[in-house]
Order: structure tokens, then C-alpha cells, then sequence
């Protein structure tokens, strides 16, 4: 499989060894159903800093 890159509005990364770029995004670990009200603020702050215009909800 060749490495591409796709864009449809959301920003996707395939190809060998793309995991390595994961940091490169913004995320927020640790987050529980009915987090603390401490931990909802530091991810107000990390959206306002990075200028995120759109949040992802992941279930692992």
C-alpha cells in the first residue's frame, strides 16, 4: 500500500508508520463519562489555544 494523505472535510493519515504523527494533533486523555468540572475547562482551554472549531468523540 502506497502512503496517501485524504481530506473529506476531515483530516485522515494513512500509510506505514503515519501512528508516529499522532502527536503532531491536539488531544485530551483521560476523559470519563461526567468528567470533573477542572478537566472540562483544560479542554476549553486546549480548543480556545488551538483554535479548534470541531471536537471528535472517540469510544475506545
Amino acid at each position: 500500500m502506497e502512503n496517501f494523505t485524504f481530506y473529506s472535510p476531515t483530516f485522515f493519515v494513512f500509510g506505514k508508520d503515519t501512528e508516529t504523527q499522532a502527536g503532531e494533533y491536539v488531544t485530551l486523555g483521560g476523559v470519563k463519562p461526567n468528567p470533573r468540572s477542572g478537566l472540562v475547562y483544560e479542554g476549553i482551554e486546549l480548543c480556545r489555544k488551538e483554535g479548534v472549531d470541531i471536537i471528535e468523540i472517540i469510544e475506545v
